[in-house]
């Protein structure tokens, strides 16, 4: 979703309601990463033998995509700055789970 959501910058569809809708359901998708607990890499062990969680949450990568798409779909989403501040916090705790 976050692919698609940066490639309608460049397709820039007609349809505000599209452009909403599909961004909308790029950052539900990125919230809803967030919210769920990480995973459990199945040989992943640390040295007591407890298995080591993986890092969750939605990568450094899939969030920038995100965000350039609403860049550039700026004059299209009257909300756009909003949707910007609303993900660029994201990012901070994203970076930190899986620095790049």
């Amino acid at each position: 979703l976050c692919s698609v959501a940066r490639s309608l910058g460049y397709l820039r569809p007609g349809s505000s309601e599209v452009l909403a809708a599909v961004v909308d359901r790029a950052q539900a998708a990125i919230i809803a990463d967030l919210a769920a607990p990480s995973a459990v890499g199945e040989d992943e062990v640390a040295d007591d033998g407890a298995p080591i969680p993986l890092p969750g949450g939605p990568s450094p990568r899939h969030l920038a995509m995100l965000c350039q798409g609403i860049a550039q779909l700026a004059q299209a989403l009257p909300d756009a700055p909003a949707r910007l501040d609303a993900l660029l916090p994201l990012m901070d705790s994203s970076l930190a789970a899986a620095p790049s």
